[in-house]
């Protein structure tokens, strides 16, 4: 398959996944939106293949049309010089290279040529010089991918908390909302011509800033780059794996701005947020959560989603009702439709022990540019040392609207 095939099968695959989602009429699940993100930036990574193939092919047509002016003056083909090289005829490496550049736009030199032209040992001294296929182009390559993590609709599990949080995108770093920190309801009749009464609502101006969350591969050779299929996809995916662990791990924990020591410059973590609601440990995990439950809906939220431990949904799922043995939940759970008194469950490993959050997700979102950018670079060291490093960065921040339809829950006495 050459350059355009793959890029044409990307192009194919990225669509057959959005246009499935919208015929269904169903948001992206987050598996689907990583998916589409990797196939754009394959897609991204072939559109420069393909331009550095074109330019090869025109630099390598004028390099015959010299050699066609020298070749009485020089031989047909080449001979081993006795220490591991060649003497290469300038129109015999000409041809070598009009072939070979044809080579590289259907995928790689034909082998066969290589071989009738200088033998093995040559052969892989040309795949070295036209490369067996063109990731990165010199120097660095820039990506840029939309991350859009979606609200779950429907009974599913969540692979991730981040499934379950609205994405706001910022047009600028720093913005303000508004966080509501009361409630109060005083609509009533009135007489005609009394005073009618004051609801409060509790509206304050919060700051925004979005902060960077970032991280980079370790040192990866050029040549294995190269040689290896899918490395550099296998790499970039990973890294983005990773930034959103690290993004919910942020939205959990974040300490926020703090002067230190240590200075720290992170979001400010539901866990963290002034005004959320609270809910003590109270006989067993079932009940507790349920008791959380109600302290959302009390005040007129809806419980959207549990967060909840891998350890703790074990708990729930193997919690018995009697010494005979029954489980409360019923038997095994589906988990194709994971929830807890009807509300979804999303797993994670960031929660601090014996903690677990219930969240109303429209009290809440996670504000964005909207961008993932990976870029690759081989400066500095890296350059010496014929390494490729990838860096994987977005900016965000936790706008919590209204702390009382989040509610921290004690899963443990």
């Amino acid at each position: 398959m050459n350059l355009h095939e793959k890029r044409a099968a990307a192009l194919a695959k990225a669509n057959a996944i959005v246009n499935g989602a919208k015929a269904a009429g169903v948001e992206l699940t987050e598996e689907q939106s990583t998916a589409v993100q990797a196939l754009i930036a394959e897609i991204g990574t072939l559109d420069a293949s393909i331009a550095k193939a074109k330019e090869a092919a025109a630099l390598l047509g004028k390099l015959d049309d010299i050699a066609d002016e020298s070749a009485e003056a020089t031989s047909e083909t080449g001979s081993a010089d006795g220490k591991g090289y060649f003497n290469v005829s300038a129109k015999s490496f000409a041809k070598l290279g009009r072939r070979a550049a044809q080579g590289m736009i259907a995928g790689g030199p034909d082998d066969d040529i290589l071989d009738s032209q200088f033998g093995a040992k040559g052969r892989s001294l040309a795949r070295r010089s036209f490369g067996t296929k063109s990731l990165l182009p010199s120097g660095e390559t820039a990506v840029s991918v939309t991350v859009s993590p979606n609200i779950v609709t429907t009974a599913r599990p969540l692979s991730e908390l981040l499934a379950s949080i609205p994405v706001v995108t910022q047009s600028s770093p720093v913005f303000r909302f508004l966080r509501q920190t009361a409630r109060t309801n005083n609509a009533a009749v009135v007489k005609s011509g009394d005073t009618k009464p004051t609801s409060l609502y509790g509206l304050t101006p919060v700051d925004g800033e979005l902060k960077v969350i970032a991280h980079l591969s370790e040192g990866i050779d050029k040549y294995s780059l190269e040689d290896v299929a899918n490395l550099e996809r296998f790499v970039g995916e990973e890294l983005i794996y990773g930034l959103h662990r690290a993004l919910e791990n942020q939205i959990l924990n974040g300490v926020g701005e703090v002067t230190g020591p240590p200075a720290k410059n992170e979001l400010t973590g539901l866990l963290n947020t002034s005004g959320i609601q609270s809910q003590a440990f109270a006989t067993d995990l079932l009940t507790t959560t349920r008791k959380a439950v109600t302290a959302v809906e009390s005040i007129g939220h809806t419980a959207g989603t549990f967060v909840l431990s891998p350890a703790d949904w074990e708990k729930l799922e193997l919690a018995r009702t009697d010494s005979a043995g029954s489980l409360e939940l019923g038997g095994p759970v589906d988990r194709a439709k994971r929830t807890l008194w009807g509300v979804n469950i999303a797993i994670c490993t960031a929660l601090p022990a014996k903690t677990a959050v219930l969240l109303d997700p429209t009290a809440l979102a996670v504000d964005t540019d909207a961008n993932v950018e990976l870029k690759w670079d081989s400066s500095g060291d890296n350059f010496d040392k014929n390494l490729m490093r990838a860096r994987v960065e977005s900016r965000y921040h936790l706008s919590v609207y209204q702390p009382l339809g989040v509610v921290k829950i004690a899963t443990a006495a």
